[in-house]
């Protein structure tokens, strides 16, 4: 159904967008929200494959590298070059792990054979008790420098968060005092947007 659908569109049916004003705390990278216990993952292959979620995917690898880093860094006034992630697991079960785990899988060996630095921080929140049994299954397929960056969390994670990321750039129900129109899930503030929406200045007169 939406084979020729553009990836830009898509954006809006299957992925989060990046949410950050953008500051991390010191580091100035970019937080990523990700709420897979919002996602309706039967209704979504109903209306696309794991192809094109892949293609998605490395559409935003390459406009994380393009446009995200260098207006990040130039924001902030040194290099930035990896990202945060929040994984939001809350009423998450098993069934849905195993749904996705297929894409999971070659999501993975994606980031790690061509964007391996891309990540910086990854924490995983609201971690069901028995989140150890799909763990077991991923691991397997993340290098030990990526497991290394991934913090797994229950429902305590709030310090740990705010640790990272300054309180007014952490949502609100993560423990911060953002609260984005539409939802910071899918908000796209950042300092990409501002170089697009700025105002070229009147060239002089003649």
């Amino acid at each position: 159904m939406l084979g020729n659908t553009p990836l830009e569109t898509l954006a809006d049916i299957i992925l989060p967008e990046p949410r950050t004003p953008p500051l991390s705390l010191q580091d100035g990278r970019p937080v990523y929200i990700e709420r897979l216990g919002k996602l309706d993952i039967k209704a979504l292959y109903t209306i696309t494959t794991k192809e094109r979620l892949l293609q998605r995917l490395v559409y935003e690898y390459e406009k994380f590298l393009t446009e995200r880093l260098p207006a990040c860094s130039a924001e902030v006034g040194h290099p930035v070059e990896t990202s945060c992630t929040i994984l939001d697991l809350k009423n998450v079960g098993l069934s849905q792990f195993y749904q996705v785990k297929d894409y999971v899988n070659s999501a993975s060996k994606i980031g790690q054979d061509y964007y391996p630095e891309c990540m910086g921080k990854f924490y995983i929140i609201n971690a069901p008790y028995l989140f150890s049994t799909v763990w077991g299954f991923i691991k397997p397929w993340l290098d030990e420098v990526t497991v290394a960056k991934i913090d797994i969390l229950g429902s305590d994670y709030k310090t740990k968060l705010l640790l990272q990321i300054p309180a007014e750039n952490l949502q609100v129900d993560f423990g911060g005092k953002c609260n984005c129109e539409g939802g910071c899930s899918l908000s796209d503030s950042g300092p990409w947007n501002m170089a697009s929406q700025a105002v070229p200045a009147a060239g002089p007169s003649t």
